[in-house]
């Protein structure tokens, strides 16, 4: 286990590739929270079991638990070591030259011209960048609307300079804001409007109202409001609430033979999607992406 959530599966891209025709494509997710280990079920055929008993929604794995995947694969919990298994990393931006540091100590780092801004820029956009903090060590870097996952060390250019991400000391990690904090959205979709697929979505705290009437668009809206519902119901943190596989959306959107589509076309849906709710005053970088995952952070969902 790292910084990040292990997905396990007979897929190739998991992070644990398990040759077994009784264990699904993508079976289960294994991730550290609030001190815990945590296990989830991915919708397998023959289950995820702790103790002999199926689980149904996110459930904690203790040293002593007993972890079925199938019939018969059995995993254990090993502590190698006395480093705490919950420390979130900590992350920086450098200069190329490595003259200035700029510590990350939010989930959203700006670079741009903007007074506000983390990282001060003399001209150019207001905001040219932004760096993104999703959690389980993951950065990634949205520029006009569109992102894609940071490595640490790995140069980045914005508005004609260069930075490099970097790892820093575990004195002030990155502190979440609470959702309805930094996103106090209120999403309501459903899939049976008077002309199909419709999403609205509600600023809460200035009261401005749009409705997403695309038919893939609106679809993509319902799918992450009903994964956010259900893992609020199944009491799931906020560091982990909404997370869905880019396959299950595809599948979602495009249906059974959207195997066909490959993963750009979800990126520029969302691209599109994001596009679309900036123009109507709406900061697009509520939805978030993840390595093989998308969710929207909201503070309430309403699904019919």
């Amino acid at each position: 286990m790292g910084g990040r959530p292990l997905t396990l599966g007979r897929a190739p891209t998991n992070d644990v590739c398990i040759q077994d025709d009784r264990i699904s494509w993508h079976h289960a997710m294994v991730w550290f929270e609030g001190g815990n280990l945590w296990i989830k079920d991915l919708g397998s055929r023959n289950g995820t079991h702790i103790d002999e008993q199926r689980i149904s929604a996110p459930a904690q794995i203790t040293g002593a638990s007993k972890v079925r995947l199938g019939p018969e694969l059995q995993l254990e919990l090993n502590v190698v070591g006395e480093q705490s298994m919950d420390l979130p990393l900590a992350f920086a931006i450098e200069t190329a030259d490595g003259s200035l540091r700029y510590s990350i100590q939010t989930d959203r780092f700006v670079i741009g011209s903007s007074p506000d801004a983390d990282l001060r820029l003399d001209d150019g956009p207001e905001e040219a960048a932004m760096l993104l903090l999703v959690g389980m060590g993951e950065v990634w870097l949205g520029v006009d609307d569109e992102d894609h996952p940071l490595e640490a060390d790995e140069p980045f250019e914005v508005a004609g300079r260069t930075f490099v991400l970097r790892v820093a000391d575990q004195v002030h990690a990155p502190t979440a804001a609470p959702e309805g904090e930094r996103y106090n959205y209120r999403l309501e979709a459903t899939l049976d409007g008077s002309t199909g697929p419709q999403a609205t979505l509600l600023d809460l705290s200035g009261g401005t109202r749009y409705v997403v009437s695309a038919e893939n668009r609106a679809v993509l809206l319902y799918l992450l409001a009903t994964q956010v519902a259900k893992d609020r119901e199944a009491g799931m943190g906020n560091t982990e609430c909404g997370w869905i596989q880019d396959q299950t959306v595809a599948t979602g959107i495009w249906g059974r033979g959207s195997k066909g589509k490959d993963t750009n076309s979800l990126h520029v849906l969302v691209y599109r999607l994001r596009r679309e709710l900036k123009g109507a005053g709406f900061d697009p970088w509520f939805i978030e992406k993840r390595k093989r995952y998308i969710r929207a952070r909201l503070a309430e969902v309403q699904i019919t």
